[in-house]
């Protein structure tokens, strides 16, 4: 009875390094998930994210008057 053949060298490294990044993955999303949750209502990324949004609208033309709740 014949063996399966070993894995070659680059194989086992592909594998071990999947192995590792998804341990960091799962490590990180842990610990991010035992963090209080921000108390401002908008973090960097969201107030980076509508700016953006706004910037799109106004290059595209949208009168800022015509939103609902701005002045």
């Amino acid at each position: 009875m014949t063996s399966r053949p070993e894995p070659h060298r680059d194989q086992r490294t592909i594998g071990s390094f999947k192995r590792t990044s998804n341990a960091a993955v799962l490590l990180w999303v842990a610990r991010r998930a035992e963090q209080p949750a921000p108390q401002g209502p908008l973090r960097p990324a969201r107030l980076m994210a509508a700016t953006a949004l706004g910037g799109v609208l106004l290059a595209a033309g949208l009168d800022p008057s015509s939103l609902p709740g701005l002045p």
